[in-house]
């Protein structure tokens, strides 16, 4: 079973900047290492 998570970084003051959805793979005092496919795209 996949151990899912939303992870969100957020701007000042508590503005939505970006927003990832991946299979949690560790988790410690000091970090969080999160598997997730990218979404962007770059054209050009």
């Amino acid at each position: 079973m996949l151990n899912m998570i939303k992870l969100k970084a957020m701007k000042y003051p508590n503005i939505l900047h970006y927003e990832w959805e991946g299979e949690l793979l560790e988790r410690t005092e000091n970090y969080r290492f999160l598997l997730a496919e990218s979404t962007v795209s770059i054209v050009g």
